[in-house]
């Protein structure tokens, strides 16, 4: 359903095509939320399943050797042709410019999620071995880490309208991966 509702970039405010494209996203907007809830409680416990080799080899091979090929190919569109949603013009083509793009998320929008499930699979041996523990403080640090990022310093550099590139901090992996190295530390 929610992929169905892509006027929402083309209709107009206050019509009704945009009331219905807007209901319709409303509705399905907690599936993609689901979707990664749903894929870390399946792989939290993936120990008792297969080991971390093992894990990581399954997903380069179903979901990151995938990313890359759908990637270039999708890149080396864009070069002579467009397609909507998710075109960016790459007016220089190279193998720089791919590699920056692609870092940058820049090779199409509709690809965004993979950088997320990317970055899951990366914290998943991390939060598998917290969630093991019989104390839960490590837990309640990263959550209390996160927290305090968000609320006591992104939010108010958004309220003051102080521009910094917070991409990607403001997700909640990509920090995970972050205190996941400072842990040991602390």
């Amino acid at each position: 359903m929610l992929h169905t509702s892509q006027a929402i970039f083309t209709a107009r405010v206050g019509t009704s095509l945009f009331l219905q494209v807007r209901m319709f996203q409303g509705i399905a907007i907690p599936a993609v939320f689901l979707f990664f809830m749903i894929s870390g409680a399946m792989l939290i416990d993936y120990r008792q399943r297969m080991s971390t080799t093992d894990f990581f080899k399954r997903r380069i091979k179903r979901v990151l050797i995938p990313f890359l090929f759908w990637s270039i190919l999708w890149y080396f569109y864009d070069i002579k042709w467009s397609a909507y949603p998710g075109p960016i013009s790459h007016p220089h083509p190279s193998v720089p410019d791919f590699l920056i793009s692609f870092a940058n998320t820049n090779i199409n929008t509709i690809f965004w999620f993979f950088y997320v499930i990317l970055v899951l699979y990366l914290v998943t041996p991390m939060l598998s071995a917290i969630a093991k523990l019989k104390e839960k403080d490590y837990l309640f640090l990263l959550v209390s880490v996160y927290v305090v990022i968000n609320c006591f310093i992104l939010y108010p550099l958004e309220v003051f309208k102080i521009q910094i590139n917070n991409n990607m901090i403001n997700f909640p992996l990509i920090l995970s991966v972050i205190l996941a190295t400072l842990l040991p530390v602390i």
